[in-house]
Order: C-alpha cells, then sequence, then structure tokens
C-alpha cells in the first residue's frame, strides 16, 4: 500500500483508520494492515462503517423531516379549528343579542298587556327578576372558569405528559421540560383549552403556569 499517496486523497482519519506504513490489527475483522501508529481500524472496515453511519443519518432526517411534515399539517388542521371555534362564538353572541332583544321585546308587550290586566304587574316583574339573576350567575362562572387558564404574556413549562398521544409526541420534538416558554394566546372551551407558542397551538394540558 503506498501510504503517502493514499493520505493525499482525502481528510483524515476516516472513523479509526488513518494511512501510514505501521503494521496494525483491525478491531473489526482482526486481520492486519498498514497505517498510522494510532490506526485501529482497516480501511475496508472504516469505510463499511462510514457507509453505514452515512445511511443512518439519511434515514434518520428522512423520519425528522416526516414528523415536522406531520407537525405543520397537524398546526394547520387545528389552526382551521381555532378559527372554526371563533366562528361559532360569534354565532353564539349573535343568539343571545337575539334572545335578549326577543325578552326586551316580550316585556314591552307585557306593560301593554298590563294596562289591561294590572294584576299580572307581580308575576312579569318576578320573572324578569329570575331572568337576569340566571345571565348574571351564567356571566360570574363563565369568568371565573376564564380566570384559570394563561393569558399573552404568561411564562409556562412543559410538563412532558398528558394530551394525546400524537400531540404529546410532537410536543416533546419542540419542547424541553426544563425551559419556561411565553404564552402568546389561549383559547378555552367547554372542555379543553389550548395556548398559542412559538405560532402554534398546542394542548394547554402538557403545560404548567410558572409562578412569577
Amino acid at each position: 500500500m503506498d501510504h503517502k499517496a493514499l493520505s493525499r486523497l482525502a481528510r483524515w482519519p476516516l472513523l479509526g483508520f488513518r494511512p501510514g506504513p505501521h503494521p496494525r490489527t483491525c478491531k473489526t475483522c482482526k486481520q492486519t494492515f498498514e497505517g498510522h501508529a494510532r490506526s485501529d481500524s482497516c480501511l475496508d472496515c472504516a469505510v463499511r462503517l462510514a457507509k453505514s453511519v452515512a445511511a443512518n443519518y439519511v434515514s434518520q432526517e428522512s423520519e425528522m423531516q416526516k414528523l415536522q411534515a406531520s407537525n405543520v399539517a397537524w398546526g394547520e388542521l387545528h389552526q382551521k379549528v381555532i378559527m372554526q371555534r371563533a366562528d361559532l362564538h360569534k354565532e353564539n353572541d349573535r343568539l343571545k343579542t337575539l334572545l335578549k332583544h326577543g325578552t326586551d321585546l316580550i316585556i314591552e308587550l307585557g306593560q301593554e298587556v298590563l294596562k289591561e290586566y294590572p294584576d299580572l304587574t307581580a308575576a312579569l316583574q318576578s320573572a324578569k327578576e329570575h331572568f337576569d339573576r340566571a345571565t348574571k350567575v351564567e356571566y360570574v362562572l363563565e369568568e371565573t372558569a376564564k380566570s384559570r387558564f394563561p393569558v399573552a404574556g404568561d411564562k409556562v413549562k412543559f410538563l412532558n405528559k398528558n394530551g394525546y398521544p400524537d400531540e404529546l409526541r410532537n410536543a416533546q420534538l419542540t419542547f424541553e421540560p426544563w425551559v419556561m416558554y411565553t404564552v402568546e394566546a389561549c383559547e378555552v372551551g367547554a372542555f379543553n383549552h389550548f395556548i398559542k407558542i412559538s405560532g402554534n397551538w398546542w394542548n394547554g394540558v402538557m403545560f404548567e403556569a410558572v409562578k412569577p
């Protein structure tokens, strides 16, 4: 082997092999070869190992790209769900407004009726008071529930648990348990809530608020 010529072909060492004149024993195939005094692998075994390492790297890179693409697709789908939920909230607010206007109209008509039937005044007033109390209780309960969830600017940490398997797997590729993250927004539903971090939405049960 012309180790001087070989040493000019590429950068060395190559996974345990480096050109040289010294007799060495390969740790993999146990064959004797010529190489640098510190070489512990022959050229053939070093090349095979390099190809194997490169193939594994390409495979891992491909899997990572698939996971990233899946995460992007999931984020886009979740964004659509958030937009649909916002539309439902708007429709709910519209229906509440119609209900309130309908109630006011009933009261107005009732007042006209009371001019003809004064004895109904107490009954109608009682009905209005019940409606007002029910509306106030609903508002207080809703505001109390919202106060339990983070708002924009709050700090949270990743719990590395909870959520659906796909959600948790995607979060584990993005977050570290010992790092604090800033909440950009929070959406609270009837049975769940989602927080926005770094432009993407995540299931809030996978995070915990960090006290300032």
